[in-house]
């Protein structure tokens, strides 16, 4: 479902509704939560992940004002 909600963010970037990017970047921070302290090779895929999350989220809040 995480990857689904990145798309989806992405998409609504591409078509300029930051408020769909916002929304859909919150339900994948959710759905990342208790996913770290696996192996190291996870935590770094998860902190990747989260980066770019954390991204898509912000340039929605940049450009929405």
């Amino acid at each position: 479902m995480l990857n689904a909600y990145l798309n989806r963010a992405m998409c609504y970037l591409k078509t300029f509704n930051y408020n769909g990017v916002i929304n859909d970047c919150d339900k994948a921070i959710v759905s990342m939560q208790g996913q770290l302290g696996g192996s190291e090779e996870d935590n770094s895929k998860s902190f990747n992940l989260m980066i770019k999350i954390r991204s898509r989220k912000a340039i929605a809040l940049a450009w929405k004002g």
